[in-house]
């Protein structure tokens, strides 16, 4: 029997709860792809814009909680997310200039 490791489409890395993990902050944060790129005046690389993904949902979960356990907890689901995937994703409807 082959287990589906894919949540909604995404893969995460590869196991089902990085998959899930990823879909959410896809949907939940970097669903108005207007917020991204406007944060870039070019293109950019798929690692950059991973790397800013990642730096904006950790800056979001900072902001939010003044908790330190409630933090830890976030930062825990965020460390299952894959950037990279969300940031190929948008790279491949980036708007063209």
């Amino acid at each position: 029997m082959n287990e589906d490791l894919t949540y909604n489409g995404w893969n995460g890395f590869g196991n089902r709860q990085s998959a899930y993990a990823t879909w959410r902050i896809a949907l939940e944060v970097f669903d108005d792809t207007d917020l991204v790129t406007e944060a870039f005046t070019d293109k950019p690389s798929e690692v950059d814009l991973a790397n800013y993904l990642a730096d904006y949902a950790r800056g979001l979960v900072e902001d939010a909680s003044a908790d330190k356990y409630v933090t830890d907890l976030a930062e825990s689901f965020l460390s299952f997310v894959n950037f990279r995937e969300i940031a190929a994703n948008m790279l491949a409807d980036w708007p063209e200039e």
